[in-house]
């Protein structure tokens, strides 16, 4: 057994096993060939029974190399929209019109070009970047790479992929002269548990953080949940990185090693008796939930999703193909499961007209 992470404890305990997940539930495909064949590893996590740090101790950050064909961005929909100008809102409050803000792993660019919008002066840091942006530096973030420090450092889905995030955030404190402020946003293990959402699983996020480990990365921040309580905002000085994190004084989230496995095999039976079903979703939630409840393509018909760059090629692992909701009419009756309940609305709207039925995967 690895140490933890964040205290360095030698005891935790295991709490979910999926033996062979895609190294990228965000990467797409133009054939089933390739997207069967893609390179699949273990996910093993581990709660720490010191500080309740959860994390895959299987991780394999070697083969995590981001490019062109990964495809998460969610800025299609209104939903999540507002959800970044409620981001964007937070950081106004924080920072002084004008200021500089360094996103570390920016991805399409999205945030980064409202930061600009807004007034902002920006630098943003990912490899992935597509758009030739002058101010996006198309790198991993790094020392060498003659970081201008920024007033406020954004971290917006970042540090949950990263094996060593005590390490990394430590790299960008350095880089920024130990001063300024840092936003971090990461999914809520608390929301995880709570929903047992185990299509919030997979080998891309090696970190799953609740409020108090989080919280516990500082010595003082402050911690709130958003989004539908899916995801969680820190705010905190990057002068008050903790060198080493202490057990967390809150009570942590406890979780039972049966709470996933009992509900995948709730929802298997449930989608091997709706043949034909569909998936809205061909992010992160859909990839991994469609490769648990149909890995041999018999049940599940095919996945919706908005995202132009996303129609017509295949997810990872199982090579369900996606499709626009275009083709709604074309594919016929048929359940639709929405993987992310705060789009229900937004996907019921979308689908008026057509011969299906809308249900939230909560709602199942």
């Amino acid at each position: 057994m690895t140490l933890c992470p964040l205290c360095a404890y030698r005891s935790a305990a295991l709490i979910y096993r999926n033996p062979h997940v895609p190294a990228f539930q965000n990467k797409i495909f133009p054939n089933a060939v390739e997207a069967k064949t893609t390179p699949c590893y273990p996910v093993e996590l581990v709660q720490c029974r010191q500080c309740g740090f959860v994390w895959n101790h299987l991780f394999h950050p070697e083969v995590m190399e981001y490019d062109g064909t990964y495809q998460n961005e969610q800025g299609h929909s209104s939903v999540f929209q507002r959800h970044l100008e409620e981001t964007l809102g937070l950081v106004k409050s924080a920072v002084e019109p004008g200021g500089r803000i360094v996103e570390v792993g920016c991805g399409k660019g999205v945030f980064l070009s409202m930061l600009r919008l807004a007034g902002f002066n920006v630098t943003g840091y990912d490899p992935a970047h597509e758009a030739g942006d002058p101010d996006v530096v198309k790198a991993y973030f790094g020392n060498n790479l003659g970081v201008v420090p920024g007033d406020m450092v954004v971290l917006r889905h970042t540090l949950e992929h990263v094996a060593d995030p005590l390490a990394f955030l430590a790299s960008i404190k350095n880089a920024n002269a130990g001063r300024g402020k840092i936003l971090i946003e990461v999914p809520c293990l608390e929301w995880i548990v709570d929903n047992r959402a185990f299509w919030d699983i997979f080998h891309e996020h090696c970190n799953y953080f609740s409020v108090p480990t989080l919280k516990a990365l500082f010595l003082r921040a402050t911690v709130r949940r958003c989004f539908g309580g899916q995801y969680m905002w820190l705010v905190a000085e990057l002068a008050d990185l903790q060198d080493a994190v202490l057990p967390p004084t809150d009570e942590f989230c406890l979780v039972d090693e049966t709470l996933f496995s009992n509900e995948i095999d709730r929802l298997r039976a449930f989608v091997a008796s709706h043949t034909g079903c569909l998936v809205w979703g061909a992010g992160a939630k859909g990839v991994a939930f469609t490769n648990l409840m149909d890995p041999d393509g018999r049940s599940i018909r095919g996945i919706i999703d908005i995202n132009p760059k996303k129609q017509g090629r295949h997810i990872a692992k199982s090579g369900h193909f996606i499709y626009p909701p275009s083709e709604l009419y074309r594919l016929g009756t048929g359940d639709i499961i929405v993987m992310n309940e705060n789009y229900r609305d937004e996907v019921a709207a979308l689908c008026e007209g057509y011969p299906n039925t809308v249900l939230a995967i909560g709602e199942i």
